[in-house]
């Protein structure tokens, strides 16, 4: 059980969202780098998602897709540190929500948004990997 207020925050949003879900084109990011615990503010530190949370994510998107006979959703997760989302190995992608681990390389060299991006993304994508490319200094 998470003993955060964010966790059961991030659960009440959720249906918020399903008429916008309920369309075809329309998919959720999450990014835990905001998930906040503890009463931090945003900015302060840098936030957390378990497994958990984002079950719950695939599960809330696997419903909307089935109920309303629609093509897989996507969820991306964006992440730049290993303890930004915890227990990855029990994320439980679905048939129909396919699960992307996002990194972006902000204010980072080529070199150094390369090197976390092996530490980070790639030893535990989940599903699928994905990069954000548009902020790397090309320097």
């Amino acid at each position: 059980m998470c003993k955060s207020a964010y966790l059961p925050r991030f659960r009440r949003s959720c249906p918020r969202l399903a008429p916008y879900l309920s369309q075809p084109d329309v998919h959720l990011a999450v990014d835990p780098e905001f998930a906040m615990y503890g009463g931090h503010k945003p900015g302060t530190v840098i936030g957390t998602m378990s497994s958990s949370d984002i079950n719950y994510a695939i599960n809330f998107l696997d419903k909307i897709a089935t109920d309303n006979n629609l093509p897989p959703k996507i969820l991306v997760i964006h992440r730049f540190t290993v303890d930004m989302v915890t227990g990855t190995a029990s994320i439980q992608p679905t048939p129909n929500v396919q699960v992307v681990m996002d990194m972006d390389g902000w204010g980072r060299s080529r070199e150094e948004a390369r090197h976390l991006f092996t530490r980070h993304i790639s030893v535990s994508p989940v599903q699928f990997t994905g990069f954000k490319s548009s902020s790397i200094r090309m320097t």
